[in-house]
């Protein structure tokens, strides 16, 4: 199938929407914010849906959004909420309609990122912040391509993704070449 998304999965605070818009520009694709894009499709904030209906309901709807930006036909870049990674359909539906890059930092990255901001509500004591990001990990890790996105720039690690993306490309090509006719 052709893969016409690059879907940025990772923990909070990794990059993934500061690094996406860039990325998206750079290749001339839609930038999705997955997490805008649900709090625009329900009409409130992703800290009230979880404190009013649950992390569940949330999980429910991230996937339904994920699904409709995965129909589209227009390239885009998608940055994914951190808890996407949790349902083994979000992974079929991204693995088949595009391609999956962990964008990886340490966990004291992380948390000097987040703690402290209010939109966070799975940000809010560390000590649950350290046992969700070991818990998710390893799910992270299932993406094609890992790129480490501390201590660079958005626009290095904008640039790093672009040539591991050059790499699958040829990679797909190797696999499944054109057979002429």
């Amino acid at each position: 199938m052709e893969q016409r998304h690059v879907y940025l999965v990772g923990f909070m605070g990794s990059g993934k929407s500061t690094v996406g818009e860039i990325l998206a520009n750079k290749l001339g694709a839609f930038f999705v914010d997955l997490d805008r894009f649900i709090e625009e499709t329900v009409g409130v904030e992703i800290s009230e849906i979880f404190s009013e209906y649950g992390e569940e309901h949330f999980r429910e709807v991230e996937s339904y959004v994920l699904n409709e930006v995965a129909a589209s036909p227009d390239p885009s870049v998608v940055a994914t909420g951190g808890g996407i990674v949790l349902k083994e359909d979000n992974w079929r539906v991204m693995e088949e309609s595009g391609v999956t890059i962990h964008l990886h930092a340490s966990i004291d990255t992380l948390w000097n990122r987040v703690s402290g901001t209010n939109n966070r509500p799975l940000a809010e004591d560390r000590q649950q912040f350290e046992s969700l990001y070991w818990s998710r990990l390893p799910l992270y890790r299932r993406a094609q391509i890992e790129v480490v996105s501390h201590p660079k720039s958005p626009e290095e690690v904008a640039e790093e993704v672009l040539g591991a993306l050059g790499l699958v490309e040829e990679k797909e090509k190797e696999a499944h070449p054109q057979r002429e006719t």
